[in-house]
Protein backbone atom coordinates (compact mmCIF):
# COMPACT_ATOMS: atom_id res chain seq x y z
CA UNK A 1 0.00 0.00 0.00
CA UNK A 2 1.73 3.50 -0.89
CA UNK A 3 2.01 5.89 1.40
CA UNK A 4 -0.29 8.87 -0.03
CA UNK A 5 -2.96 5.89 0.22
CA UNK A 6 -2.41 4.42 3.71
CA UNK A 7 -3.02 8.99 4.64
CA UNK A 8 -6.34 8.63 2.73
CA UNK A 9 -7.12 5.44 4.54
CA UNK A 10 -6.32 7.11 8.50
CA UNK A 11 -7.88 10.01 7.20
CA UNK A 12 -10.90 8.53 6.52
CA UNK A 13 -10.66 6.20 9.40
CA UNK A 14 -9.94 9.78 12.10
CA UNK A 15 -13.05 11.26 10.35
CA UNK A 16 -15.17 8.32 11.21
CA UNK A 17 -13.83 8.85 14.70
CA UNK A 18 -15.40 12.58 14.47
CA UNK A 19 -18.38 11.49 13.15
CA UNK A 20 -19.26 9.06 15.61
CA UNK A 21 -22.28 9.02 18.54
CA UNK A 22 -21.03 11.27 21.64
CA UNK A 23 -23.02 12.69 24.47
CA UNK A 24 -22.07 16.11 23.83
CA UNK A 25 -20.95 18.26 26.65
CA UNK A 26 -23.05 20.83 28.62
CA UNK A 27 -22.74 24.65 28.42
CA UNK A 28 -21.30 25.88 32.06
CA UNK A 29 -23.59 29.18 33.00
CA UNK A 30 -20.14 30.55 34.88
CA UNK A 31 -17.87 31.12 31.19
CA UNK A 32 -17.79 34.47 30.56
CA UNK A 33 -20.35 35.68 27.78
CA UNK A 34 -17.25 36.66 25.63
CA UNK A 35 -15.24 32.90 25.61
CA UNK A 36 -13.33 32.18 22.43
CA UNK A 37 -11.65 28.95 23.51
CA UNK A 38 -12.66 26.14 26.32
CA UNK A 39 -10.82 23.45 27.39
CA UNK A 40 -12.48 20.58 29.99
CA UNK A 41 -10.60 18.87 31.69
CA UNK A 42 -12.70 15.56 33.89
CA UNK A 43 -10.71 15.27 36.72
CA UNK A 44 -13.53 12.85 37.95
CA UNK A 45 -13.52 10.36 35.23
CA UNK A 46 -9.68 10.87 34.98
CA UNK A 47 -9.36 9.60 38.17
CA UNK A 48 -11.60 6.68 38.25
CA UNK A 49 -9.55 5.52 34.95
CA UNK A 50 -7.71 1.92 35.11
CA UNK A 51 -4.96 3.53 34.18
CA UNK A 52 -4.74 6.67 36.55
CA UNK A 53 -5.80 4.50 38.98
CA UNK A 54 -2.38 1.74 38.23
CA UNK A 55 0.16 4.52 37.70
CA UNK A 56 -0.75 8.14 38.56
CA UNK A 57 -2.63 8.01 42.01
CA UNK A 58 -0.25 6.06 44.21
CA UNK A 59 2.95 8.01 42.78
CA UNK A 60 0.87 11.27 43.15
CA UNK A 61 -0.59 10.38 47.21
CA UNK A 62 3.44 9.31 48.37
CA UNK A 63 4.39 13.45 46.24
CA UNK A 64 1.62 15.08 48.58
CA UNK A 65 2.59 12.53 51.57
CA UNK A 66 5.93 14.38 51.44
CA UNK A 67 4.62 17.56 51.61
CA UNK A 68 2.86 18.01 55.44
CA UNK A 69 2.70 21.72 55.15
CA UNK A 70 0.62 21.52 52.04
CA UNK A 71 -1.39 18.37 53.62
CA UNK A 72 -2.55 20.58 56.41
CA UNK A 73 -3.33 23.64 54.10
CA UNK A 74 -6.06 21.36 51.94
CA UNK A 75 -6.74 20.02 55.37
CA UNK A 76 -7.74 23.22 56.77
CA UNK A 77 -9.67 23.87 53.34
CA UNK A 78 -11.27 20.24 54.08
CA UNK A 79 -9.94 19.59 50.08
CA UNK A 80 -9.05 16.04 49.43
CA UNK A 81 -7.80 16.85 46.01
CA UNK A 82 -8.16 13.12 44.89
CA UNK A 83 -11.66 13.05 46.23
CA UNK A 84 -13.03 16.42 45.80
CA UNK A 85 -12.54 17.56 42.48
CA UNK A 86 -14.71 16.97 39.51
CA UNK A 87 -13.83 19.67 36.40
CA UNK A 88 -11.76 22.33 35.66
CA UNK A 89 -12.77 24.48 32.58
CA UNK A 90 -10.30 27.00 31.08
CA UNK A 91 -12.06 29.51 28.83
CA UNK A 92 -10.09 31.93 26.77
CA UNK A 93 -11.84 35.51 26.58
CA UNK A 94 -10.74 39.11 25.97
CA UNK A 95 -12.63 39.85 28.84
CA UNK A 96 -10.28 38.39 31.40
CA UNK A 97 -7.23 39.65 29.94
CA UNK A 98 -4.91 40.51 32.47
CA UNK A 99 -4.94 44.72 32.91
CA UNK A 100 -1.34 44.78 33.81
CA UNK A 101 -0.28 44.44 30.13
CA UNK A 102 0.62 40.48 30.39
CA UNK A 103 1.53 38.63 26.98
CA UNK A 104 -0.98 35.96 28.40
CA UNK A 105 -4.24 35.53 27.07
CA UNK A 106 -7.22 35.98 29.03
CA UNK A 107 -8.06 32.64 30.74
CA UNK A 108 -11.12 32.26 33.26
CA UNK A 109 -10.81 29.33 35.31
CA UNK A 110 -13.75 27.02 37.05
CA UNK A 111 -13.17 24.04 39.46
CA UNK A 112 -16.25 22.01 40.35
CA UNK A 113 -16.46 19.64 42.91
CA UNK A 114 -17.42 19.31 46.63
CA UNK A 115 -16.68 21.96 48.87
CA UNK A 116 -17.58 23.00 52.27
CA UNK A 117 -17.95 26.85 51.74
CA UNK A 118 -18.66 27.64 55.75
CA UNK A 119 -14.94 26.28 56.09
CA UNK A 120 -13.32 27.97 53.05
CA UNK A 121 -14.42 30.94 54.11
CA UNK A 122 -13.70 30.74 57.32
CA UNK A 123 -10.16 30.10 56.23
CA UNK A 124 -9.59 32.59 53.78
CA UNK A 125 -11.03 34.97 55.99
CA UNK A 126 -8.17 34.40 58.73
CA UNK A 127 -5.10 34.51 56.34
CA UNK A 128 -6.71 37.75 54.59
CA UNK A 129 -6.36 39.47 58.96
CA UNK A 130 -2.52 38.05 59.21
CA UNK A 131 -1.82 38.54 55.29
CA UNK A 132 -3.71 41.88 54.40
CA UNK A 133 -1.26 42.74 51.55
CA UNK A 134 -0.81 38.94 50.55
CA UNK A 135 -5.14 38.23 50.19
CA UNK A 136 -7.87 41.18 50.13
CA UNK A 137 -11.48 40.67 50.28
CA UNK A 138 -13.69 42.56 48.07
CA UNK A 139 -17.51 43.07 48.40
CA UNK A 140 -19.12 42.36 45.44
CA UNK A 141 -23.16 41.81 45.65
CA UNK A 142 -23.99 39.13 47.80
CA UNK A 143 -20.92 37.49 48.15
CA UNK A 144 -17.03 37.75 48.65
CA UNK A 145 -14.27 38.27 45.71
CA UNK A 146 -10.70 37.07 47.04
CA UNK A 147 -8.30 38.83 45.87
CA UNK A 148 -4.26 37.02 46.01
CA UNK A 149 -1.29 39.25 45.44
CA UNK A 150 2.37 37.80 44.35
CA UNK A 151 5.34 39.68 42.66
CA UNK A 152 2.84 42.74 41.43
CA UNK A 153 0.08 40.53 40.02
CA UNK A 154 -3.04 39.88 41.19
CA UNK A 155 -5.47 37.09 40.74
CA UNK A 156 -9.31 37.20 41.92
CA UNK A 157 -11.25 34.33 43.06
CA UNK A 158 -14.63 33.36 44.26
CA UNK A 159 -17.10 30.60 45.50
CA UNK A 160 -20.49 30.93 43.29
CA UNK A 161 -21.85 28.39 44.75
CA UNK A 162 -21.06 25.02 47.15
CA UNK A 163 -19.34 22.70 44.44
CA UNK A 164 -17.74 25.62 42.49
CA UNK A 165 -14.89 28.22 42.52
CA UNK A 166 -13.85 30.23 39.75
CA UNK A 167 -10.48 32.19 39.12
CA UNK A 168 -9.26 35.03 36.81
CA UNK A 169 -7.05 37.97 36.45
CA UNK A 170 -9.51 40.74 36.47
CA UNK A 171 -12.21 41.02 39.10
CA UNK A 172 -15.72 41.93 36.73
CA UNK A 173 -15.73 38.10 35.26
CA UNK A 174 -15.30 36.75 38.77
CA UNK A 175 -18.02 39.21 40.24
CA UNK A 176 -20.42 38.28 37.49
CA UNK A 177 -20.20 34.76 38.91
CA UNK A 178 -21.66 35.68 41.56
CA UNK A 179 -24.49 37.25 39.83
CA UNK A 180 -24.82 34.00 37.62
CA UNK A 181 -25.08 31.93 41.08
CA UNK A 182 -28.21 33.66 42.01
CA UNK A 183 -30.15 34.36 38.86
CA UNK A 184 -28.92 38.06 38.47
CA UNK A 185 -27.38 37.74 35.41
CA UNK A 186 -27.64 34.81 32.67
CA UNK A 187 -25.08 33.04 30.33
CA UNK A 188 -25.35 35.05 27.17
CA UNK A 189 -22.59 33.69 24.38
CA UNK A 190 -21.33 36.50 22.60
CA UNK A 191 -20.35 33.99 19.43
CA UNK A 192 -22.76 31.62 18.87
CA UNK A 193 -20.04 29.32 16.92
CA UNK A 194 -18.85 28.76 20.58
CA UNK A 195 -21.95 26.88 21.68
CA UNK A 196 -21.63 25.14 18.05
CA UNK A 197 -18.33 23.49 18.69
CA UNK A 198 -19.03 22.36 22.58
CA UNK A 199 -21.93 20.58 21.27
CA UNK A 200 -18.96 18.83 18.61
CA UNK A 201 -17.51 17.95 21.65
CA UNK A 202 -17.24 14.31 23.18
CA UNK A 203 -18.57 14.82 27.05
CA UNK A 204 -16.87 11.29 28.02
CA UNK A 205 -13.28 12.36 27.06
CA UNK A 206 -11.30 12.81 29.98
CA UNK A 207 -9.95 16.15 28.26
CA UNK A 208 -11.63 17.77 25.43
CA UNK A 209 -10.94 21.48 23.92
CA UNK A 210 -13.10 23.76 21.24
CA UNK A 211 -11.43 26.92 19.92
CA UNK A 212 -12.11 29.30 16.91
CA UNK A 213 -10.05 31.48 15.05
CA UNK A 214 -10.50 34.00 17.16
CA UNK A 215 -8.83 32.26 20.15
CA UNK A 216 -5.83 34.57 21.02
CA UNK A 217 -3.04 32.07 21.87
CA UNK A 218 -0.35 35.32 22.90
CA UNK A 219 0.42 38.80 21.99
CA UNK A 220 2.73 40.10 19.78
CA UNK A 221 5.41 42.26 20.25
CA UNK A 222 4.81 44.51 18.07
CA UNK A 223 1.81 47.36 19.72
CA UNK A 224 -1.85 47.11 18.61
CA UNK A 225 -4.22 50.51 19.15
CA UNK A 226 -3.47 52.49 22.27
CA UNK A 227 -0.30 51.17 22.81
CA UNK A 228 -1.56 47.44 23.90
CA UNK A 229 0.24 44.48 22.05
CA UNK A 230 -1.89 42.80 19.41
CA UNK A 231 -3.27 39.31 19.95
CA UNK A 232 -1.53 36.18 18.07
CA UNK A 233 -5.16 34.15 17.22
CA UNK A 234 -5.50 30.68 15.68
CA UNK A 235 -7.17 32.48 12.64
CA UNK A 236 -3.91 34.39 11.81
CA UNK A 237 -2.27 31.28 11.28
CA UNK A 238 -5.06 29.78 9.01
CA UNK A 239 -7.03 28.07 11.42
CA UNK A 240 -10.81 28.27 11.94
CA UNK A 241 -11.85 26.16 14.45
CA UNK A 242 -10.21 23.39 16.32
CA UNK A 243 -12.04 20.60 18.27
CA UNK A 244 -10.99 17.29 20.14
CA UNK A 245 -9.74 15.45 22.93
CA UNK A 246 -8.29 12.92 25.00
CA UNK A 247 -9.76 9.26 26.00
CA UNK A 248 -8.42 7.69 29.31
CA UNK A 249 -9.11 4.15 30.49
CA UNK A 250 -6.80 1.52 30.31
CA UNK A 251 -5.28 2.87 27.44
CA UNK A 252 -4.74 6.70 26.27
CA UNK A 253 -6.24 7.98 22.86
CA UNK A 254 -6.25 11.36 21.26
CA UNK A 255 -8.42 12.15 18.57
CA UNK A 256 -8.16 16.15 17.17
CA UNK A 257 -9.46 17.63 13.91
CA UNK A 258 -8.67 20.86 12.66
CA UNK A 259 -10.23 23.22 10.50
CA UNK A 260 -8.19 25.62 8.01
CA UNK A 261 -9.27 28.20 5.93
CA UNK A 262 -7.56 27.03 2.68
CA UNK A 263 -5.26 24.49 1.14
CA UNK A 264 -2.40 26.55 1.55
CA UNK A 265 -3.06 27.34 5.25
CA UNK A 266 -3.73 23.38 5.95
CA UNK A 267 -0.33 22.60 3.97
CA UNK A 268 1.22 25.15 6.14
CA UNK A 269 -0.32 23.77 9.26
CA UNK A 270 0.51 20.38 8.52
CA UNK A 271 3.82 20.50 7.81
CA UNK A 272 4.34 23.17 10.90
CA UNK A 273 2.79 20.34 13.12
CA UNK A 274 4.77 17.87 11.59
CA UNK A 275 7.85 19.48 12.22
CA UNK A 276 7.65 20.41 15.61
CA UNK A 277 6.59 16.64 16.39
CA UNK A 278 9.75 15.61 14.76
CA UNK A 279 11.69 18.06 17.32
CA UNK A 280 10.01 16.67 20.14
CA UNK A 281 10.81 13.40 19.74
CA UNK A 282 14.27 14.18 18.46
CA UNK A 283 15.17 16.36 21.46
CA UNK A 284 12.48 16.20 24.23
CA UNK A 285 11.09 19.41 25.95
CA UNK A 286 14.74 20.67 26.75
CA UNK A 287 15.99 17.43 27.96
CA UNK A 288 12.56 15.96 29.85
CA UNK A 289 12.46 12.69 27.96
CA UNK A 290 15.83 11.80 29.55
CA UNK A 291 13.31 10.82 32.98
CA UNK A 292 12.07 7.52 32.58
CA UNK A 293 8.83 8.65 33.57
CA UNK A 294 8.20 11.08 30.60
CA UNK A 295 9.31 7.69 28.35
CA UNK A 296 5.17 7.74 27.70
CA UNK A 297 4.96 10.96 26.31
CA UNK A 298 7.67 10.26 23.42
CA UNK A 299 5.89 7.10 23.07
CA UNK A 300 2.60 8.85 22.48
CA UNK A 301 4.14 11.55 20.07
CA UNK A 302 5.51 8.63 17.92
CA UNK A 303 2.19 7.00 17.32
CA UNK A 304 0.83 10.22 16.32
CA UNK A 305 -0.56 10.79 12.74
CA UNK A 306 -1.31 14.18 11.12
CA UNK A 307 -3.07 13.51 8.14
CA UNK A 308 -5.64 16.61 5.58
CA UNK A 309 -7.33 16.64 2.79
CA UNK A 310 -6.82 20.32 2.15
CA UNK A 311 -9.63 21.53 4.27
CA UNK A 312 -9.83 19.96 7.53
CA UNK A 313 -6.41 17.98 9.81
CA UNK A 314 -6.85 15.11 11.63
CA UNK A 315 -4.19 14.01 14.46
CA UNK A 316 -4.36 10.83 16.26
CA UNK A 317 -2.61 8.63 18.52
CA UNK A 318 -3.13 5.82 20.81
CA UNK A 319 -0.76 4.28 23.05
CA UNK A 320 -1.61 1.05 25.51
CA UNK A 321 -1.43 2.04 29.40
CA UNK A 322 1.36 -0.63 30.54
CA UNK A 323 3.84 2.04 29.71
CA UNK A 324 2.58 4.39 31.87
CA UNK A 325 2.55 2.14 34.27
CA UNK A 326 6.04 0.32 34.08
CA UNK A 327 7.63 3.91 33.46
CA UNK A 328 6.60 4.58 37.36
CA UNK A 329 8.17 1.69 38.85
Amino acid sequence: MSFPLVRRVVLVSLLLVFGGPAVAAEIDKYLPDDTNGLISLNVRQLADSPLFKKSYLPFLQKELKAKPELQKQLQDLGIDPFRDADRLLLAIAESCEPQSGSAAPGIFAIVHGRLDPTRVHATLAQIATFAPQALRVHKAGTGSVYELTGDGRSLFFALPDRTTIVFAARKEPVATSLDRATGKKKLQLVHKDVEKLIAKTDGKQALWLAATGRTALEFEPVSGPAGKPARKTLGASGVSEVTGGFWVTENLKAAFGVDVQNAAAAKAVSDALTVELAKAIDKGFDGAFDEKRLAPVREFLREMVIAGDGKHIVIQSEVPGRIFVNSLK
